[in-house]
């Protein structure tokens, strides 16, 4: 699998700013590192999927009056498609994945309360990889996750400032148009060029990867049937299905 040093190597690479068989300085790395997370980031949301919908979990620091706040995960719940759960514990929590994730599928993680450490949050993959395990347990104060779902390998990829040793989170066939985005970044600093030939292949790899990643999908049946009778209908809409109702919840919405 290729790792993030090679694509910022062939960036350089790109437009003769080292040449064959040379890397990049340890200067150089750092920068482009900075600047491939920098181009990774401003992606999600715009050429790969949608936007990010927040979603509340937990009562801690938080005013629930007149408006809906979930307190704890019920059972048999996961989290909509492009979801950031925030939490605020007062508890752990398990949060188990959707179990038809789609490709390029997203979903993020904020410990708003700082406390992870105290009350931990275990991730279940439900039959996926999350960075190669089945389940992680995040109990590090203040952490911010992102992942993105990769269908041909089952796996939910990290996405959140990668290492010069991580994983490129997305299939081959797209490395060419980060690998020139890249180049198009580091060029400048450089006073090089890209050449027009790199350009044509960019916007054709660009086009493709928008619509890999296109995230407008229909609810999957099976999902409208685990709708709980006597569950608001906002909490369906805004927060997905769940099957058990004997777990605690706060609501501003009536039936």
């Amino acid at each position: 699998m290729t790792i993030v040093s090679q694509i910022i190597t062939e960036a350089y690479r790109e437009s003769n700013n080292i040449a064959v068989g040379q890397t990049p300085t340890s200067p150089e790395q750092q920068e482009g590192l900075f600047l491939f997370n920098r181009f990774l980031k401003s992606v999600f949301g715009n050429e790969a999927g949608d936007p990010l919908t927040p979603i509340a979990i937990g009562n801690n620091n938080v005013n629930t009056s007149g408006y809906f706040n979930l307190e704890i995960i019920p059972i048999g719940w996961y989290p909509p498609r492009n979801s950031r759960i925030i939490f605020n514990n007062k508890q752990a929590q398990t949060l188990t994945l959707n179990p038809y994730p789609e490709d390029g599928e997203r979903f993020a993680i904020n410990d708003a309360s700082n406390n992870f450490d105290a009350y931990n949050v275990t991730i279940n993959g439900n039959g996926r990889q999350i960075d190669g395990a089945t389940q992680l347990i995040l109990n590090t104060a203040g952490t911010k996750k992102e992942y993105f779902y990769r269908s041909e390998t089952n796996t939910w990829m990290n996405v959140v400032d990668l290492t010069l040793e991580d994983v490129f989170p997305f299939p081959v066939e797209f490395e060419d148009l980060f690998i020139i985005g890249l180049a198009m970044r580091v060029n400048p600093r450089n006073k090089q060029e890209i050449d027009p030939q790199s350009i044509q292949a960019y916007k054709r790899l660009l086009s493709r990867f928008r619509a890999r990643y296109d995230q407008t999908v229909e609810q999957r049946p099976e999902e409208a049937l685990m709708r709980t009778p006597g569950i608001p209908y906002q909490y369906y809409r805004n927060y997905g299905p769940y099957t058990d109702t004997s777990q605690r919840f706060n609501t501003g919405y009536s039936n």
